[in-house]
């Protein structure tokens, strides 16, 4: 099939019981896909001959191959995911950091990878869903060249090992055809155990305090992997997967600049800024005040 785009990276992380039954859990969407390659190796044909002329063959078997993804932005979350790094905090100059540890300790771990390739056969746009069954990540390279007088877009780029899962018949890869990309993306999502994508609703309470201040509680607690953006204004909450990326992020305990009557939108975002969840309340007077 002519393919003219790729699009949703998704990365699962793998388990075995031992017993030949593979799952997956933890999926994410793993940024925004710019391209990927498939390298494969197989054994050679073995051929069998009688009456001097070929008479049966065996084809190849596949023992392995290389994926090369290449992401808009490999953020830290999903490399701190797919590489089994060490996320560490420290204070700079009074403000906190988070940063990743490249050590002895790092551990990728067996995953599933997914993708969806855009295609156009006799006229009409097909989507493919390529899932990996069993892949790890290798250590990524990294370059960046100097900004001149216009911009040179560059990317980053990611190797993992494509290797045989566990399961008796040892699959390797998974494809299906649909006719519209959120078919494509839900398959993907079945396979890799990725919960049918929906926004969360959050429960926000808005109190003010001192002068143009206001504190928040949100309910249910902030889903682990993500993080808090919030808004003050505007009568429209954003929409799943919407990039919250010029949001204002909060701690999810500190006081927000808010005044009574204001309508504040509180937000769980992913690891890419890209909207899971939202909730909103209109800030009111403290008891007393």
């Amino acid at each position: 099939m002519p393919k003219v785009g790729l699009s949703r990276p998704y990365a699962a992380v793998y388990n075995e019981d031992g017993a030949g039954t593979v799952t997956y859990s933890g999926g994410v969407r793993a940024g925004r896909a710019v391209e990927y390659s498939l390298s494969m190796n197989s054994g050679g044909d073995n051929d069998f001959y009688a009456d001097n002329a070929l008479a049966e063959s065996a084809g190849g078997t596949f023992t392995g191959g290389t994926l090369g993804w290449t992401v808009a932005e490999l953020e830290a979350g999903i490399a701190r995911l797919i590489l089994g790094l060490k996320e560490e905090r420290i204070t700079v100059d009074g403000s906190p950091v988070t940063m990743l540890v490249y050590d002895e300790d790092m551990a990728p771990p067996y995953m599933g990878a997914g993708i969806i390739v855009k295609s156009i056969v006799r006229g009409t746009t097909k989507w493919r869903a390529v899932v990996l069954t069993k892949v790890k990540w290798n250590i990524p390279e990294d370059a960046a060249t100097t900004q001149g007088e216009s911009i040179d877009w560059q990317t980053d780029e990611v190797e993992a090992t494509i290797m045989r899962d566990d399961t008796s018949k040892h699959a390797w890869r998974k494809d299906a055809v649909f006719d519209s990309e959120s078919k494509a993306d839900a398959f993907i999502r079945h396979i890799l155990n990725i919960k049918e994508a929906g926004l969360d609703s959050l429960t926000v309470a808005a109190t003010g305090t001192t002068e143009g201040k206001a504190a928040l509680t949100v309910t249910p607690p902030l889903t682990e992997g993500r993080r808090y953006k919030v808004r003050v204004g505007g009568s429209k909450a954003p929409g799943l997967y919407e990039d919250l990326s010029g949001w204002e992020s909060w701690d999810g305990a500190g006081e927000i600049a808010a005044a009574v009557g204001d309508t504040v939108y509180v937000a769980e975002t992913d690891v890419l800024n890209l909207c899971m969840g939202c909730g909103a309340a209109v800030v009111t007077a403290a008891a007393g005040a």
